[in-house]
């Protein structure tokens, strides 16, 4: 009996945007917690009108294709000051998220058309959980619309996704923080005591209330928002082609919710292919925790792309980061190429890594934020911002890495008070100046004696095309011989894919066809042409597909479930012309076992 197969980028849609041809089903989310298992599905868009909480011992499905709308806080939604729209995975609770990228699942404002099914499946009104009927009356998000009503200009319209878990986290805000590690695992030696705080941020020892989730600002959560314990195995679910969009809340100085923010999220928490854009305060915010993560896109993020903090842990592969800028004109469109008019609080596209220690700072306690990241492509914003921002014990390696219109490359802030030190090594980095800049900003690496560093400023650009607001304008692939196409950089760990060149997308756009980037136009028209696979073989499975040229890397992934891939060929990309027929003879086909397979070009 031959296994399934399943081919990424292959997936047919099985239910398109027919599926919402009249009238959409709408289902208003009101209960703050969601118990039991639950399934959220793709004939239905979904409604989160305050912070909705999946609790422990719970499991909420999302089938790909499903969309889900979240609302405003306060008069504007959900006549809660501090509870936009959210959702939140609480501790021991999961959310599987299996989208695809055919069939995305989108997280977004109440009004953004850019879904499967479009305007459709915006209502015309809801009931928010204190019983008051809203009317929705909907924005512009055109590409091309006027300056402050586009799809580029709007921000903080919902909450944001929050992922807790049991894993370690260093934050000690009180006492002693646990320093010693007799048997050099990495963690605090035993015992080691966890207190539940009493409020957000003032107390507690080795875990905490997320931001924006603690009792003095919902005094109804309860401890849905605690996370961090001690099991750095731990599973929170499934997030794999998500798109969290136009999103972020502020409720105050350092207690904010981000676009998607985890934590003490554990290593068996599956993420990738995951993009969170036009957030008002971060992308990306991981609090402790053990996540490796893979495919991940940071958009027009208001504030950090990155944050990792509280001793993250983890080894990363292909990140993607795009600024925008309040100052930047549009160009290529039919309509208006003024200004986007993006509207913002305190944060202008700031720092696009910021990475820390323990709380409190400087405090040497375990385990350490220890990051590593391979094949990162980054689009700055031509600001004043910088790139790679690295304190507080934070122990950080960047390897093989692309930029373009760069400001500050990286900024190592270390003071007396560091226990152990700061170390911001990288590796293997081409940069280039796109010319947006003035003549008093720094564009080389900022080192302290704890850092190396291996970085070109390159006199040509790396990427055919950085044009963060032109039409067709943004092009992350590399350009064709670039330095950055080089294969001369450090190898990543076993378990990733096995390239070392520099960035990410080598030949292929992985943003085309679901990305919020796609619908605004400034990807390319074109991109390399999606495997079709087939399977074969009497005991090892062939696995064959047409290359796109002699130079495409092909990687190959197996899995037994669809949950985790696992990359083959030790992780060795693979390369042809014509058709390419690969033997997996690490499997061997048994009756009634499935297996899976996915194979995507770099």
């Amino acid at each position: 009996m031959k296994p399934l197969k399943l081919t990424l980028l292959g997936l047919a849609a099985l239910v398109g945007a027919a599926e919402f041809a009249g009238a959409a089903t709408f289902e208003t989310v009101t209960n703050q917690t969601l118990t039991g298992n639950i399934r959220w599905t793709r004939d239905k868009v979904y409604i989160l009108t305050r912070v909705h909480f999946v609790t422990a011992g719970s499991t909420l499905t999302i089938e790909p294709g499903t969309v889900i709308r979240g609302i405003k806080a306060g008069a504007a939604g959900s006549d809660i000051a501090a509870e936009p729209g959210s959702l939140v995975v609480a501790r021991d609770g999961k959310i599987v998220a299996n989208g695809t990228p055919d069939d995305p699942i989108v997280m977004t404002s109440i009004d953004d058309p850019y879904v499967i099914g479009g305007a459709a499946t915006i209502p015309a009104s809801y009931v928010n959980s204190q019983g008051n009927l809203k009317t929705v009356i909907p924005q512009n998000y055109a590409p091309d619309g006027p300056s402050g009503a586009n799809g580029f200009a709007y921000n903080q319209q919902w909450g944001g996704l929050v992922i807790l878990g049991n894993a370690y986290v260093a934050n000690y805000n009180v006492g002693t923080p646990p320093t010693a590690d007799g048997d050099m695992n990495g963690l605090p030696d035993e015992p080691h005591t966890l207190i539940d705080p009493t409020g957000f941020n003032t107390g507690g020892f080795g875990r905490d209330y997320i931001e924006g989730l603690d009792p003095a600002t919902i005094p109804t959560a309860g401890t849905n928002g605690l996370y961090g314990n001690k099991n750095d195995d731990d599973n929170s679910g499934v997030f794999r082609f998500v798109s969290v969009r136009y999103g972020g809340f502020k409720i105050g100085a350092n207690n904010e919710i981000n676009a998607i923010t985890t934590g003490g999220t554990g290593r068996n928490t599956v993420m990738e292919f995951c993009e969170a854009a036009f957030n008002v305060d971060d992308g990306f915010e991981f609090f402790g925790g053990t996540m490796n993560t893979r495919h991940l896109y940071a958009l027009y993020i208001m504030d950090d792309s990155f944050d990792m903090d509280e001793g993250f842990r983890g080894n990363q592969q292909f990140w993607a980061i795009v600024q925008g800028n309040t100052g930047a004109s549009r160009s290529g469109y039919a309509g208006n190429n003024t200004t986007t008019g993006v509207t913002f609080t305190d944060t202008q596209f700031d720092n696009y890594f910021e990475i820390d220690g323990a709380e409190n700072n400087n405090n040497g306690a375990l385990p350490y934020t220890d990051i590593k990241v391979y094949n990162l492509s980054l689009v700055g914003s031509g600001g004043t911002s910088s790139e790679f921002t690295f304190t507080n014990d934070a122990r950080v390696y960047v390897h093989n890495a692309a930029l373009g219109n760069t400001a500050d490359l990286a900024l190592l802030s270390q003071t007396a008070l560091d226990a152990i030190g700061t170390i911001g090594d990288v590796f293997n980095t081409h940069y280039y100046f796109d010319g947006n800049l003035t003549t008093t900003e720094n564009r080389d690496f900022i080192d302290l004696a704890t850092a190396n560093t291996s970085a070109t400023e390159e006199t040509v650009a790396q990427f055919a095309g950085s044009g963060f607001y032109a039409r067709n304008g943004l092009d992350l692939r590399l350009a064709p011989g670039v330095a950055a196409r080089t294969e001369d950089g450090a190898l990543p760990p076993a378990g990733l894919v096995q390239v070392n060149y520099a960035g990410y997308m080598r030949d292929n756009q992985f943003l085309s066809g679901w990305s919020i980037a796609d619908y605004l136009e400034v990807l390319p028209a074109s991109n390399v042409a999606r495997p079709a696979v087939t399977l074969s073989g009497a005991t090892n499975p062939i696995i064959s597909f047409t290359s796109a040229g002699a130079d495409v890397k092909y990687v190959i992934e197996k899995s037994s479930d669809q949950r985790t891939w696992t990359p083959v060929n030790s992780g060795t990309p693979v390369t042809g012309v014509g058709t390419i027929n690969h033997t997996d003879t690490t499997t061997t086909y048994t009756a009634g076992v499935p297996v899976y397979y996915r194979v995507y070009a770099l």
